[in-house]
């Protein structure tokens, strides 16, 4: 591998990131602490939290290429999608959430709601469903490696899932 900024800048990255993530998570001891972090987290955490779980790894692989190849007017589409769907979120969603303040997961609250055996199936669902996410995360990840740093693709999903 020659030796380029934009390596060094991608590898800084990763390892700020790393170091900042180590620091941070000392003092948590329990899982309701990593979750929620006894509810300590300023406005600043909770904004930035939401919109990098908006704009996933998704965004840049299918959005953005979908939005050169279709021009502008798709990507018009979208922000007002999202717009409408926020506005929908804030106005009639999050007005009724209340009551599953402090829940630690959706299994969790199906489960209060509806008894054990649907929490049960939530459990399975999302772990199915969020299986899939992790793994098409993991790829996105390995092959930006590749492309960044030369590393090959296999390697990169390894080193990314380690």
């Amino acid at each position: 591998m020659n030796y380029n900024i934009d390596s060094t800048i991608f590898i800084a990255f990763l390892a700020l990131n790393l170091i900042l993530g180590l620091v941070a998570s000392r003092g948590v001891s329990t899982i309701r602490g990593f979750a929620i972090g006894d509810k300590t987290f300023n406005t600043a955490t909770l904004v930035a939290t939401i919109v990098a779980t908006w704009i996933s790894g998704d965004f840049f692989v299918t959005i953005i290429s979908t939005a050169y190849t279709k021009g502008i007017s798709f990507m018009s589409i979208f922000v007002l999608g999202n717009f409408l769907s926020f506005l929908i979120m804030s106005l009639i969603l999050v007005p009724r959430m209340s009551e599953f303040l402090g829940k630690l997961s959706i299994a969790e609250a199906m489960g209060d709601l509806y008894g054990k055996n649907v929490r049960i199936v939530t459990s399975v669902a999302g772990f199915s469903a969020v299986s899939g996410i992790i793994a098409l995360q993991l790829k996105i990840t390995g092959t930006l490696f590749e492309y960044a740093l030369g590393i090959p693709i296999v390697s990169g999903i390894i080193f990314s899932g380690a």
